[in-house]
């Protein structure tokens, strides 16, 4: 198997599983009163970018002679930063509106 066959492998047995976990977990979904919960895009954006971050980091891993394990550019670990961080400010805005008296509630 080449470099790219691997790669999507990975990256679609990835979807699946945040998929699966979305379906039985909410995993993707706001923290919410709501019957039908709406989707977190703070949580959509965190899954997407470890998604592609992981399934390159594997499919590296994999594929390498040496079996090696490379090291990750800053750039990568600022966007999973800078995701994490926003996930992180989302959940307690999340908290924050759950605590709040339902008349000062929009």
């Amino acid at each position: 198997m080449n470099y790219l066959q691997v790669y999507w492998l990975v990256f679609f047995v990835m979807l699946f599983i945040i998929l699966f976990c979305d379906l039985k977990y909410n995993m993707l979904r706001d923290v919410s009163i709501a019957s039908s919960k709406p989707y977190s895009w703070s949580r959509v954006q965190l899954a997407w970018w470890m998604q592609i971050v992981l399934s390159a980091f594997i499919t590296i891993i994999c594929c390498s002679t040496g079996h090696q394990i490379p090291t990750l550019d800053s750039s990568t670990l600022v966007l999973l930063g800078i995701t994490t961080g926003t996930t992180a400010a989302a959940a307690m805005i999340d908290v924050s509106d759950q605590k709040k008296p339902e008349h000062y509630r929009p």
